[in-house]
């Protein structure tokens, strides 16, 4: 299915070459091309990534009536990403659940869709650029080693059957929010963070596109800074958001920036501020067209400060990660970032929210589990509480 609209491209475009890597045949149709058909030897996967990063698309097609191909991974999508480098493939299940089309790469079924979307990258750099760029937050973000990690804790909890080794599997499961936080994958090492609250608890209210939620940062030295957010969009796929930080003290909008977000996943929204400003608002809200019954998009926060939306304060602050490049390398004072105390019935609301989204996106056994690992939190708590009096 690739061959015919490849070679319609070839054709139009003189100037681009097609490299062959691996096991691949040159079949009497593309020798006609020449030399501008390169067959490539295949490397050891640690030279892999130069060579990937030398092409400027990357082309991965799969037979798609072949149940095989419908059980592989979606590896070299993700090879090309972290060189930044955007992949077109056939939309194959592995394919599609991390390829969102036209974003961090593009899916491709027909010999015209191969033709079309070749002409299209190739045609508008800028375009390209933005997707192989989109490509390698999507992957470091989605398949870093600690959201992988967890995920093969989860298979292992799946086929613990006893009851002593659900118990050790739950104690395992609960011990990793307490751990030190790993370094974010995609953390700006030239720069110095100035907040980070990377555990989450429970999601915020809604957002919306005609009204912010709104929360306050530090004052900091520079103008460059990066705003990590934990985005809960209550099981949709795909959504945009937009972040504006303000001077709080006349409104004025100091610098903006949008990102595409997922569940549970980190984005990144990296801002230049016009001028300084002795008190900073920073405002998120939902791009138009992102919002729906079904879309509720909301922010990932824990049980410690507020945030203010149509004017109306709530418990619990934003998760995030502030990362600023310093001037002159002075760091500011975080006093203005003490977290507020919240009382019991402000932390049962919360929990009753966290509660409710669990409910209704991951189903109700999810919520049966998440109560029976609580009743066994506590339940250790007040054992451990015990043995210390006695």
């Amino acid at each position: 299915m690739i061959e015919p609209g490849v070679i319609d491209f070839l054709k139009k475009s003189t100037d681009v070459e097609l490299w062959l890597v691996g096991q691949v045949r040159i079949t009497s149709a593309l020798r006609k091309f020449g030399e501008r058909v390169k067959p490539v030897p295949m490397h050891a996967w640690q030279h892999l990534p130069d060579l990937t990063r030398q092409v400027d698309v990357n082309l991965a097609p799969l037979t798609l009536d072949l149940d095989f191909n419908e059980t592989k991974s979606a590896i070299k999508w993700l090879e090309a990403a972290l060189v930044q480098v955007p992949t077109i493939a056939s939309p194959s299940q592995p394919f599609r659940t991390v390829i969102r089309h036209g974003h961090n790469g593009m899916l491709a079924d027909t010999a015209d869709d191969w033709r079309n979307y070749l002409e299209l990258l190739f045609s508008d750099e800028k375009l390209r650029h933005k997707i192989g760029e989109q490509a390698r937050l999507d992957a470091l973000e989605n398949f870093n080693a600690e959201k992988q990690g967890r995920r093969y804790l989860d298979i292992l909890d799946q086929t613990l059957t006893t009851e002593a080794k659900s118990v050790t599997a739950v104690n395992v499961s609960r011990a990793i929010p307490d751990e030190k936080p790993k370094p974010h994958p995609l953390e700006p090492y030239e720069m110095t963070i100035y907040v980070s609250r990377p555990i989450a608890k429970v999601p915020t209210v809604a957002l919306r596109s005609d009204a912010p939620l709104e929360f306050q940062i530090p004052a900091i030295n520079g103008l460059n800074l990066r705003l990590d957010l934990l985005f809960a969009t209550h099981g949709q796929a795909h959504a945009e958001a937009l972040v504006e930080v303000t001077d709080s003290s006349d409104g004025t909008i100091l610098a903006s920036a949008e990102s595409f977000v997922s569940e549970a996943a980190w984005s990144a929204f990296d801002l230049q501020l016009s001028r300084r400003a002795k008190a900073l608002l920073v405002g998120v809200k939902t791009m138009p067209g992102s919002e729906g019954l079904s879309n509720h998009i909301a922010l990932w926060a824990d049980l410690s400060g507020s945030y203010k939306q149509m004017g109306k304060n709530y418990p619990c602050a934003p998760c995030m990660k502030l990362w600023v490049q310093e001037e002159g390398g002075v760091t500011s004072s975080l006093a203005a970032y003490a977290a507020e105390p919240i009382n019991f019935a402000q932390k049962t609301i919360a929990r009753w929210r966290f509660a409710h989204y669990i409910w209704t996106v991951r189903g109700f056994r999810s919520l049966l589990k998440w109560f029976a690992d609580t009743v066994r939190r506590i339940a250790w708590r007040l054992g451990t509480t015990l043995q210390a009096i006695e």
